[in-house]
């Protein structure tokens, strides 16, 4: 895969991780081969983009809110039946103002889609921008309380705000050729991009299960992220990035600190 070359005094961006918060799945949801019974504790990643000329703040997706009980009635329901919510993590507003920075300093905020463990407190930026895709806003047209069944609030994003089509983020790093590719939940797990494992389809008592949309179309881009990967000087991290969190928790990477260029 060829990235456009660097030019003569090249501005870049600057990226830090942000702790949003962390819940625990288990790992057939997930992977055809997971291991029986094995559930992950699997962080929920944000990250604060800074241009290297420009004052423009920018979030990449909000993690789990802190008041878990103000999600929609199924999501809390969901938290207590599929997945759990982790204790002593952050979330991505605190995570913020370790390095001084609040909700109303955020320019830009794109939210990869709108399940509950990335759209965090979307209340507290009253000043932000929001990038979402476009079919997100049907969910939340439609969404809690017009519909009590509904995962997604109707209140969660100011719709009179700037929507865009679905978006992963590419962003140079250095002025010298390095990138940073965020591929959110593209792959929930590292064994889909590297091409040990395919995505799970079917569990006992659910034969049609699978947590993708367009199943075709999510292998077709895990393929793109794969090679996008193999690229020189690209990393690549995904929202739930287990192997990377655990190297780098509580780290230099994190707000106030940035993710190195490779």
């Amino acid at each position: 895969m060829g990235l456009p070359a660097p030019t003569a005094n090249q501005a870049f961006c600057n990226v830090s991780a942000l702790d949003g918060g962390a819940l625990s799945a288990a790992e057939e949801l997930f992977i055809m081969n997971s291991t029986p019974g094995h559930k992950d504790i699997l962080p929920s990643l944000c990250f604060l983009i800074q241009h290297s000329e420009k004052p423009f703040k920018f979030l990449f997706d909000l993690g789990i809110r802190r008041d878990v009980e103000n999600y929609p009635p199924m999501v809390v329901e969901r938290l207590f039946t599929v997945f759990g919510v982790e204790t002593g993590y952050g979330d991505s507003i605190s995570s913020l103002e370790k390095g001084g920075i609040k909700p109303d300093d955020i320019d830009f905020i794109c939210i990869s889609h709108l399940h509950w463990d990335h759209t965090g407190d979307t209340s507290a930026f009253k000043k932000s921008t929001f990038v979402v895709g476009a079919e997100c806003r049907p969910l939340v047209e439609n969404g809690y309380p017009k519909d009590p069944a509904a995962f997604f609030a109707q209140d969660m994003l100011p719709f009179d705000r700037h929507l865009n089509g679905h978006v992963n983020v590419l962003a140079r790093t250095s002025a010298d050729g390095a990138w940073i590719y965020l591929a959110g939940d593209s792959a929930h797990n590292w064994k889909l991009v590297i091409g040990e494992s395919e995505i799970r389809v079917g569990l006992p008592g659910n034969p049609h299960f699978c947590m993708h949309h367009d199943l075709p179309k999510a292998e077709e881009h895990i393929g793109h992220i794969r090679e996008v990967w193999k690229t020189p000087r690209v990393r690549v991290l995904l929202a739930h990035d287990v192997p990377w969190y655990k190297e780098n928790k509580g780290g230099p990477a994190f707000w106030p600190g940035k993710i190195e260029s490779l």
